[in-house]
């Protein structure tokens, strides 16, 4: 993007480049504009986290329900992990999945998902 923020490079798959030229409304920013998008992010933002930890909580509640029952299954001992650890299970499945490197050098090579999570919840 051009710093005056006129102009657009967009490219394809095939190569090709595109050079797409902004009307004054996208390109200038309004009164305002930069604040209004920024609580529209922090509202939504705060919606998924909520929505996040509405999950967690039901999904925990649901464990302790199986355990309390001695009914633990696949599902209760999956829910039993906690979520910083999961996330890095899938955050590795995915880096390796997609032959990508990630942040700090993460690949995810010699990482089995399914055999840390069966480890974590026999802990």
């Amino acid at each position: 993007m051009q710093e005056a923020g006129r102009w657009v490079a967009a490219g394809s798959v095939d190569g090709s480049v595109y050079m797409l030229e902004l009307c004054d409304g996208l390109s200038q920013m309004q009164q305002n504009e930069k604040q209004g998008v920024s609580h529209m992010l922090d509202r939504e933002r705060e919606k998924n986290l909520e929505a996040r930890a509405k999950e967690l909580r039901a999904r925990e509640l649901r464990a302790r329900e199986l355990r309390a029952k001695g009914q633990a299954k696949e599902e209760g001992a999956e829910a039993a992990v906690p979520w910083e650890e999961r996330r890095k299970e899938v955050e590795a499945e995915f880096w390796r999945l997609t032959g990508l490197t990630g942040p700090e050098g993460v690949t995810g090579e010699g990482i089995e998902p399914s055999e840390k999570s069966s480890e974590t919840a026999e802990q």
